[in-house]
């Protein structure tokens, strides 16, 4: 796939994502804020609670979607990345917080 197919791949998917998020709204009669926003917003705590915790979620995140999105677009060396990627979605899954 070419890479303006690829962005505007991502651009209909963050547009359908934003949609269905306005519909859930509407549903269930909350604003999309209630979705979008920070938890530190509804709990009432400091700004920089969990700043580490999400600075640490998006940059693995980041790497994990980053390698699999260049694997897509580079198929000679697709296996790589895509295990590289799958190890970093991996790791990321067993780092949950623990509930208070």
């Amino acid at each position: 796939m070419k890479a303006p197919l690829a962005i505007i791949t991502a651009l209909v998917v963050g547009t359908v994502v934003l949609g269905l998020t306005q519909t859930a709204g509407y549903l269930w009669d909350e604003p999309m804020a209630t979705f979008t926003r920070d938890f530190q917003v509804t709990a009432g705590v400091p700004w920089y609670t969990g700043a580490i915790s999400v600075l640490n979620n998006m940059v693995w995140t980041g790497i994990a979607l980053l390698s699999c999105f260049v694997a897509w677009l580079q198929p000679a060396r697709r296996g790589r990345l895509l295990a590289f990627g799958g190890v970093h979605l991996r790791a990321r899954r067993g780092r949950r917080l623990a509930a208070p």
